[in-house]
């Protein structure tokens, strides 16, 4: 998970301290500690803590319980005063956003797309596509970045509108892009946000040779799905058992390959969400699927019942799936914006940091010059790379297993507020992440 710290057999006990991110769950007569740290779990009797640890009675605690000693030390629990876990982590957070070692770009192939979903936040533009011109000018960059800054892995991720609509233009790319990795020396990994309904074998079959991450979506159970996934041809059937094949081509016929399904979750979705389980669990590799939950941030969270979403989460870990709605896990960034070498280039040669807002001239940081060369409007660009972790964050004993505030939020909206879910407490997000944790052990073995 993460290796700053080493095991510790540390002799001067008066110089050790308690990790300010230790948290505490009573079970009975058990506690269990979770770290934020190295995000770390450990499960001991509630009795030694207090008297050794609570108390810190550290030179005592190693000489009558020397094993539980060594794993405080081990998950970092407990630490040598020396080392300053707060500014360690802050360093690690600027060390990965100005990384050179991997280059993110994120290539809009349209703004349209095959269906019409009613919260999507995007202007469809029909028969918008990526050119020729812009291609070129894309294989010119990479290059051209390449020289200026070599990096070791080129990550691709493939987004819109619907980026399947243009599949072969897809290979296109990646065709022209192949023979540079190959003399350059850097690896290519790539990514699709995609409805998936485009999906096809053809497609599956080419980009065996890829590292691959797919993100695809439902609505909740098949009726309810598809009167919100509903077809931009409204005499086209319904899209629900469509991604489900999609899935089962993903799961049979690459190897190489990491899935996310997000459920959004809204008032109407909620009914009849506990069935979907039986429904999806055939076509998932649970070493390869996570199931992510998201509410629909159009409507009002108050009105979604939280029970029927944890039910939900829980009986998909009791099927052995890693399935996530707090989403605890270590983080260094917030969002791959907040990192300098990521760039998006939409279909115009327009250049962006952000997915999550409309492609339009006033959230666009520059544009692709046909040599390859980006124009930044510099100012939008530092404006957002100089913003610093709020002070409540920098803080906050959940700090480096919160997904903080992204650049964009920060840029919105600058007051402070948390970010955790309202409703929720601390316990809540450590337990989704422990059970994940017991989850993800039983499926490596």
């Amino acid at each position: 998970m993460i290796s700053a710290r080493k095991s510790c057999t540390y002799q001067n006990y008066l110089n050790m301290n308690i990790s300010k991110y230790n948290h505490y769950i009573e079970q009975g007569e058990s506690c269990i500690i979770f770290n934020a740290y190295t995000v770390s779990f450990l499960i001991t009797n509630k009795r030694d803590i207090n008297k050794f640890l609570l108390m810190e009675n550290f030179e005592k605690l190693e000489k009558e319980q020397p094993q539980l000693f060594y794993d405080l030390c081990k998950k970092g629990m407990l630490i040598p005063d020396f080392f300053d876990e707060k500014a360690t982590y802050i360093s690690d957070v600027m060390d990965r956003k100005f990384s050179g070692k991997t280059y993110h770009m994120i290539i809009n192939m349209t703004m349209d797309c095959n269906l019409r979903c009613w919260y999507c936040y995007e202007n469809h533009i029909d028969n918008s596509v990526i050119g020729e011109d812009t291609i070129s000018s894309i294989i010119k960059h990479i290059k051209l970045k390449y020289d200026k800054a070599p990096f070791e892995l080129l990550t691709l991720s493939f987004f819109g509108g619907e980026p399947l609509l243009y599949k072969e233009k897809i290979l296109h790319i990646l065709s022209l892009i192949n023979p540079i990795a190959s003399i350059k020396g850097f690896k290519i990994t790539i990514n699709f946000t995609t409805n998936s309904t485009l999906l096809t074998k053809d497609f599956v079959d080419a980009i065996k040779g890829y590292h691959s991450t797919f993100q695809i979506t439902l609505d909740g159970c098949r009726n309810i799905h598809n009167t919100i996934r509903k077809y931009k041809d409204k005499k086209a059937i319904g899209s629900y058992d469509r991604i489900l094949e999609s899935l089962s081509l993903i799961k049979e016929h690459l190897s190489d390959y990491e899935l996310v399904l997000r459920i959004n979750v809204s008032p109407q979705t909620s009914v009849g969400l506990q069935s979907m389980v039986s429904d999806i669990e055939p076509f998932l590799d649970p070493q390869r699927a996570t199931i992510a939950v998201h509410k629909v941030w159009q409507v009002n969270e108050k009105k979604i019942d939280d029970c029927i979403i944890n039910n939900f989460v829980k009986e998909c870990q009791t099927r052995g799936f890693v399935c996530t709605y707090l989403d605890l896990k270590y983080k260094l960034c917030s969002c791959y914006a907040d990192n300098l070498n990521e760039v998006v280039i939409n279909y115009d040669g327009r250049v962006y940091k952000c997915t999550a807002r409309k492609f339009n001239e006033a959230n666009s940081c520059g544009f692709l010059r046909e040599d390859g060369v980006i124009i930044w409007d510099y100012t939008k660009l530092m404006n957002r790379m100089n913003l610093q972790i709020p002070e409540r964050c920098i803080n906050c004993d959940m700090l480096p297993v919160c997904s903080k505030r992204c650049s964009q939020s920060l840029l919105d909206e600058p007051k402070e507020f948390c970010v955790l879910k309202e409703g929720y407490s601390k316990v809540d997000y450590i337990i989704e992440l422990l059970n994940n944790s017991i989850v993800s052990k039983k499926r490596a073995k």
